[in-house]
């Protein structure tokens, strides 16, 4: 069944306009900004941090500003994974630098790259449903399932 979203989720829209800005907050200031765990991470990582929270969160809005549907979902799911693997990563180092004290700080990004696949799945049965739609029936297939 072919079933698109007509349009983005207000949540979804909030989340990656506040990983852009906090991304940019993050490049202009730096490690001043943060709290106690965010200081036992290396410099560098919080930068690279950063340019990846504006990265990811831009090309998800992109994205969901693109009006050609497959395109729109591509960007989303490329934007997505990128914040996901961010996240997840940024959650290990943070858990390995800080302990226990970062416990909380780690399980927030583990639940927003866990909230990414969620929707990067939910992207593909999309676009597997889409393909299936714009399939005209009986037409000759080849061997990798597609029309020739």
């Amino acid at each position: 069944m072919y079933v698109i979203r007509p349009r983005a989720q207000v949540f979804e829209i909030m989340f990656m306009v506040a990983a852009v800005l906090g991304g940019v907050a993050i490049l202009i200031a730096g490690p001043h900004l943060g709290t106690a765990v965010s200081r036992t991470i290396p410099p560098w990582l919080t930068m690279v941090l950063g340019g990846g929270l504006f990265l990811g969160g831009a090309t998800v809005l992109v994205g969901l500003l693109t009006r050609h549907v497959v395109r729109q979902r591509l960007l989303e799911r490329a934007g997505l994974a990128a914040l996901g693997l961010l996240m997840f990563s940024y959650a290990g180092f943070t858990f390995y630098a800080s302990g226990l004290r970062g416990l909380i700080t780690a399980e927030f990004f583990l639940s927003f790259s866990l909230g990414c696949a969620w929707r990067i799945w939910q992207i593909g049965l999309e676009l597997r449903d889409f393909e299936e739609a714009s399939t005209p029936t009986g037409a000759p297939q080849d061997q990798k399932g597609g029309t020739t």
